[in-house]
């Protein structure tokens, strides 16, 4: 669990910050170094900035959970949670988890469809994740649309926005944010998912007042008992068996047959023609 800002809550009837420790952070809205804290377990949340309630000067604070995998990081795309000051949030999840087999990890890229973290194609990032992919193609937008990009990124050599640059990028957020087009047609960024990943999906969630102040409770609802493979389903050896035993059925031949015409045709008529 990833934790910015100000505020207290409990986790199993324990103060949150006694399972925390401190972590770097890259997302959406920049790299953070203080104030970001890790749990165990793999969800980021989110505390936005205190902010005056309408009508009256008091402090106000609220969270945003955001819940992804151990080796992602959090996108300003994905789905949120969200809790007010003096709310009790519970979210029970479940987890899937995806791996690939060896024999697929040999193939391409373009064949597996999918990047392991050391297989990186990102100009601003050491590693390779789906959404850091995202935050570069949203990157090449901001170039593309006003020739800089927002001061909360990483960059290189490019031009950071002043004032008259993030009032520009403004006026294209939706576009940057869900990476679609004004006309609906979806951004082509090339991103892969990751090939081995931890995938969790939100079983329950519950919001509701509460007068001891701000408390947040998760938990798994089960345990995962399998897990997902991606592998290779038809290989080279399956498909000497299909042709062989086609061939068989229709022909009355099979493989070493086709092999033995290459060889009467090719070899055995160059000696052949040599002794002649």
């Amino acid at each position: 669990m990833v934790v910015h800002g100000d505020y207290f809550c409990v986790w199993d009837r324990h103060p949150v910050w006694d399972h925390l420790v401190p972590l770097s952070v890259l997302t959406d809205c920049g790299f953070y170094g203080q104030g970001y804290v890790r749990l165990e377990h793999n969800f980021s949340l989110y505390n936005s900035l205190s902010h005056q309630k309408a009508g009256s000067g008091e402090a106000h604070r609220l969270y945003w959970v955001y819940i992804h995998g151990p080796l992602e990081v959090p996108d300003i795309s994905t789905k949120r949670h969200y809790a007010d000051e003096n709310y009790y949030m519970k979210i029970y999840v479940t987890a899937m988890t995806v791996y690939t087999s060896p024999e697929a990890a040999r193939l391409s890229v373009g064949q597996r469809r999918c990047r392991f973290l050391h297989e990186n194609s990102l100009k601003h990032n050491s590693v390779y994740t789906y959404n850091m992919c995202r935050m570069e193609c949203r990157l090449r937008l901001c170039l593309k649309y006003c020739k800089c990009v927002p001061f909360f990124y990483r960059n290189g050599k490019e031009k950071i926005c002043d004032v008259d640059g993030m009032q520009c990028l403004a006026k294209y957020k939706d576009d940057l944010i869900k990476l679609r087009t004004k006309d609906g047609k979806k951004v082509s960024c090339e991103c892969l998912p990751i090939c081995d990943d931890v995938n969790y999906i939100v079983q329950s969630h519950a919001l509701h007042e509460w007068f001891l102040g701000t408390f947040f409770q998760w938990g798994i609802v089960t345990y995962p008992r399998m897990r997902y493979r991606r592998d290779i389903i038809f290989g080279f050896t399956d498909v000497l068996v299909a042709v062989g035993g086609m061939a068989g059925l229709f022909l009355g031949c099979s493989v070493l047959s086709f092999m033995e015409i290459v060889y009467f045709l090719t070899l055995r008529l160059f000696w052949y023609a040599r002794r002649g």
